[in-house]
């Protein structure tokens, strides 16, 4: 792999795994309006966004760990296709 091909695919991954803090704290924003709507319409406060929180942050970290995974397996195949 040439120098200009490995600086590509750093910088992409760079910018790839970027927005996994935003997407994390959106999970957590929708999680927490739509507890709050919740409370509004069935007078559950504060429970409902309490529940909003804690599925934002399940979702957030579903998806971290998704991410976290995927970069596993493309360390794993990268190093089994240097040592070939």
């Amino acid at each position: 792999m040439s120098r200009l091909e490995e600086k590509t695919r750093n910088a992409y991954q760079s910018v790839k795994y970027t927005g996994l803090g935003i997407e994390l704290g959106v999970f957590i924003a929708v999680g927490v309006f739509g507890g709050n709507w919740i409370d509004e319409q069935y007078g559950t406060a504060p429970w409902g966004i309490l529940g909003g929180v804690a599925f934002g942050i399940a979702g957030g970290v579903r998806t971290l760990y998704r991410t976290v995974k995927q970069i596993q397996k493309s360390q794993e195949e990268e190093s089994g296709e240097s040592e070939k």
